[in-house]
């Protein structure tokens, strides 16, 4: 597979205090924002719903080969189907479908959490990437599409309130006790002028402690 193009542009994330003192804004410089030191907004989820990440086994969902290097497919009975890897600290997922997304049984940031858990050779709250391949989501094309000749922290909520890939990975530090120091930094994607076959779409984690 020929390697990813380097994105045109990543949205760094703007830090936010939580102090009665309200939000630190972006301080400005000549080069654009300063990015502020690190205390990132939650999903406003609190600390109590937060779960263990589950295992594959008890999602009820079963593996198979592809035959295409090391992507597997993962399925949930006749409802969920996805493609996913994983390679040092990033999880890949090709595609997610629900047979009926009105009734969908399981989640699909679970499944890709639950197979990060199984697929890694390292703990499980080493994730530092979520990277979505072939991207053809109309939601997040969409959003990428709006925000590219922006460089602020609006860029970075608008996205987290309009993709679907954003604002479900951005769940994940306050779903899952495993994820409870991370948070995401940034996002990035492929060049606008790739087709489909080679278009992606990351979500960065950092963590507190780094």
């Amino acid at each position: 597979m020929a390697p990813y193009k380097q994105s045109l542009f990543t949205l760094l994330c703007l830090f936010f205090s939580v102090s009665l003192q309200g939000p630190l804004q972006p301080s400005r410089k000549d080069d654009g924002y300063q990015k502020l030191p690190a205390v990132a907004a939650t999903s406003g989820l609190v600390a109590r719903d937060r779960r263990p990440v589950p295992s594959l086994a008890q999602l009820g969902c079963d593996v198979q080969a592809t035959g295409n290097g090391d992507w597997m497919e993962v399925g949930h009975g006749s409802d969920f189907v996805m493609q996913a890897r994983v390679n040092g600290d990033t999880v890949y997922r090709k595609y997610a479908e629900h047979t009926n997304p009105g009734r969908r049984l399981v989640r699909a940031r679970d499944v890709l959490m639950a197979f990060w858990k199984d697929y890694s050779n390292d703990a499980v709250g080493s994730l530092r990437h979520i990277e979505y391949q072939d991207m053809a989501n109309k939601d997040t094309l969409r959003a990428i599409a709006y925000v590219q000749p922006w460089n602020d922290v609006a860029a970075f909520d608008y996205l987290k309130q309009k993709s679907p890939h954003a604002s479900g990975s951005s769940k994940i530090p306050d779903e899952f006790q495993e994820f409870d120091r991370l948070y995401v930094s940034s996002f990035d994607w492929s060049d606008g002028d790739d087709d489909m076959d080679e278009s992606w779409f990351r979500v960065n984690f950092r963590s507190y402690d780094e």
